[in-house]
């Protein structure tokens, strides 16, 4: 057993491995809650519903215009823009059906449109217009989809659809128009993108969860910054899968606010992942990063204000961000591997060497699939043809297995965290206890007694073991063991809510009240009396008797030194042994 004060440090220790065992559940739970709310937005159901209305692409017998110069082509899928430039007027015409099959309630219309001002007539009346006064103002117009009602009178009449570029190289492919009902085409829409919507949504919930409970379940500034510099790369991650599958742009009116913050987290993701590995690296590297942080920060800046001027819009920096986000990766690919393996050398620790090559596996996979997606990409945009179709799900698996790989370190390295805390406290636990008692030792009642101020009332009492010597020469020092042991449970039982009891070493003990538990002293030390003589109705062969004397900070003479009180308190310890001593004789 050990005294309130060893028990209050003890209890702190086991308080702090059931937080960080409570934390890890929580980060479970977090990632269990993530994942069942974005399912509960996402459910399986959804393809299996039955549709009222059938589905029509129009992909054929279409009229093609390019700055009014006629195409041969008729049909979309075989249409390939050659580098759509700034200000390319492209204009579509067919007829809508007019069968029965066709004739659906609530009809609309459902295509791609990439930085364009559109406008689409039926019958010769303009139904949809977009952009055209943010086109002759030069401002950004929106990557999204067009969900267009058509009027009740729509079967067989005209369809025209105009298309005006507001950026060089806008698109290069239109993709396919397709006509049914409204309310069936916004379902289309979202099975279509059913699971990378799925993971940006939890990516989102999850990195909202953690920046929400860290900063609760942390209090250690170091060891925060990492997992919320994590988390704000999962939040950025799936705001931009979100974004560039259209979701927000669909779901409410805010077009343009989904296209900017498409190229707004896009641009983010070099600077977050600088900031990351600032804080998971070391040496070089570490600076290195520093540079990259503050350079991708000065880039954005400037990107942001160019775009708020309307100089140059923020979509124009993709194939400039592409290749920064890959320089800035190499050095880690490259240079992480010499620092895993020396900060193995420095620090031998199994838990938190797996930790950071998970990451670096994890930063790995993720842009090698960033790198796929990238390429897929470029050939869509300036070879292919397909870029309304182009998705990025290379990219949103990566994001996923590295937000996994960062909270699997966090995971380990909060383990490895917990058992270098434990072999602390345990070493510290051995060094400042004494052996025999179990009470905090000379050591730590000094370093008790150092923290202490006479600003605030307290007492201490010295307290010797009388006769221990002659018990040792008597009985043995086996017995003279238990006789002190005796004596420490006795000041444990009667003074274990004070504010120290500890042993001096030898046969000297300390106690110490601080505060309103003064008041306590007389009835504390007739409680150790009584405790003591029943102790000695029960011994045979010895008797326990303890002398103490006890100063207070409030003999002002002392000065204002706690060590000179309690200085005081042992000379009135002596003196009150002395005189049992010559009572006895």
């Amino acid at each position: 057993m050990k005294c309130l004060c060893f028990f209050r440090y003890n209890n702190t220790m086991r308080r702090d491995e059931l937080f960080k065992n409570r934390r890890a559940v929580l980060v479970i739970a977090m990632i269990l809650i993530a994942f069942l709310l974005s399912l509960f937005i996402f459910r399986s159901e959804l393809p299996d519903r039955p549709k009222q209305y059938p589905l029509f692409e129009l992909d054929g017998n279409w009229t093609i215009t390019r700055n009014g110069k006629r195409l041969p082509e008729r049909d979309l899928y075989r249409l390939e823009p050659p580098g759509v430039l700034y200000g390319d007027k492209w204009v579509l015409e067919t007829k809508l059906p007019a069968d029965q099959v066709a004739r659906i309630s609530g009809a609309a219309l459902y295509f791609h449109t990439l930085q364009s001002a559109i406008t689409v007539s039926v019958g010769g009346e303009e139904i949809y217009t977009y952009g055209m006064e943010r086109y002759a103002e030069r401002r950004m117009l929106k990557r999204g989809i067009c969900l267009i009602p058509l009027p009740d009178s729509y079967p067989g009449k005209d369809l025209r659809i105009e298309i005006t570029a507001s950026e060089p190289i806008a698109f290069n492919g239109l993709g396919p128009i397709l006509f049914g009902n409204e309310e069936e085409l916004f379902l289309h829409f979202m099975e279509l993108r059913r699971v990378p919507l799925f993971l940006g949504v939890f990516l989102c919930i999850y990195a909202l969860f953690q920046m929400f409970f860290l900063p609760i379940l942390l209090a250690d500034m170091r060891r925060l910054l990492t997992p919320l510099i994590g988390s704000l790369l999962s939040l950025t991650m799936g705001l931009y899968i979100l974004c560039y599958y259209y979701l927000f742009g669909i779901m409410t009116r805010l077009e343009n606010l989904n296209t900017f913050l498409e190229y707004l987290t896009l641009y983010l993701l070099p600077l977050c992942f600088s900031i990351y590995l600032y804080t998971v690296l070391g040496g070089r590297l570490k600076k290195l990063y520093q540079f990259f942080a503050e350079l991708d920060a000065g880039l954005l800046f400037a990107a942001l204000m160019l775009h708020v001027m309307n100089l140059a819009h923020i979509t124009l920096y993709l194939q400039f961000f592409y290749i920064i986000t890959f320089l800035e990766s190499a050095p880690y690919l490259i240079g992480a591997r010499g620092y895993i393996r020396r900060q193995q050398e420095i620090m031998p620790d199994t838990l938190s060497h797996v930790a950071r090559i998970i990451v670096y596996f994890g930063f790995f996979i993720y842009l090698v699939c960033s790198l796929l997606d990238t390429v897929m990409y470029a050939y869509a945009k300036f070879i292919g043809g397909a870029e309304p179709e182009h998705g990025i799900p290379f990219f949103s698996t990566g994001a996923i297995v590295f937000t996994l790989s960062v909270t699997i370190q966090y995971f380990l390295q909060g383990i490895s965290h917990l058992r270098a805390d434990v072999i602390k406290q345990r070493l510290e636990e051995r060094a400042y206890t004494d052996g025999l008692t179990g009470l905090p030792n000379r050591t730590r009642c000094e370093l008790e007694m150092q923290k202490m101020t006479v600003s605030e009332p307290f007492v201490i009492i010295s307290m010797d073991v009388d006769n221990l010597k002659t018990v040792n020469d008597t009985f043995g020092h086996a017995e003279g063991d238990r006789l002190l042991s005796s004596v420490a449970d006795v000041l444990r039982k009667c003074f274990g809510e004070m504010h120290l009891v500890g042993r001096m070493g030898g046969d000297e003990f300390i106690v110490i009240l601080s505060g309103p538990q003064c008041a306590l002293l007389d009835a504390k030390l007739n409680e150790m009396q009584r405790a003591l003589f029943e102790l000695n109705l029960e011994e045979k062969k010895f008797r326990y008797d303890v002398s103490f004397g006890y100063a207070d900070n409030r003999e002002t003479h002392l000065g204002n030194h706690v060590r000179d009180i309690y200085m005081l308190a042992d000379r009135r310890m002596y003196d009150a042994k002395r005189r049992r001593r010559q009572e006895r004789a």
